[in-house]
């Protein structure tokens, strides 16, 4: 009992403090398209603003390409800044979390399927390289 008790007080400490408006849950097979917030976007312009905005406007660039070819195909997506991503799988009782501050990169793709782990592409990915990702990540289309 101890046992389950040391285990459990942290998890539920945690989800505690995380409020559902920092969480993005996703249920289904989708893109994720992940920035920073505004604040953390003004945090980060004022180490090099130069690189920041340049890679701001790369990622926006190139999401905006592949979103408009995901529109197109129907397939679903999201853009967000959310500090916590928690990706369900089929069986409906696991799940995959991901922290976006905690990555080096503060921009990138998670690619999701209900029948297996995300795959997480961290830094500027084009529309090519994404198109590539997902004829890898989603072999039956």
């Amino acid at each position: 009992m101890k046992i389950i008790l040391f285990i459990l007080i942290p998890l539920l400490v945690f989800y505690g403090q995380t409020k559902t408006s920092d969480t993005l849950v996703v249920k289904r097979k989708a893109i994720i398209f992940f920035k920073p917030s505004p604040v953390e976007y003004e945090l980060l312009q004022q180490k090099d603003s130069l690189a920041i905005n340049n890679t701001i406007n790369d990622f926006n660039h190139y999401s905006n390409l592949a979103i408009s070819f995901l529109r197109k195909k129907g397939i679903k997506y999201y853009i967000t800044d959310k500090d916590f991503i928690l990706v369900f799988y089929n069986n409906g009782e696991d799940s995959f979390l991901f922290e976006r501050k905690r990555e080096k990169d503060f921009i990138g793709v998670i690619l999701t399927d209900i029948n297996k782990e995300p795959l997480i592409k961290s830094g500027i990915v084009t529309d090519v390289e994404l198109f590539s990702l997902m004829d890898d990540y989603y072999p039956d289309k």
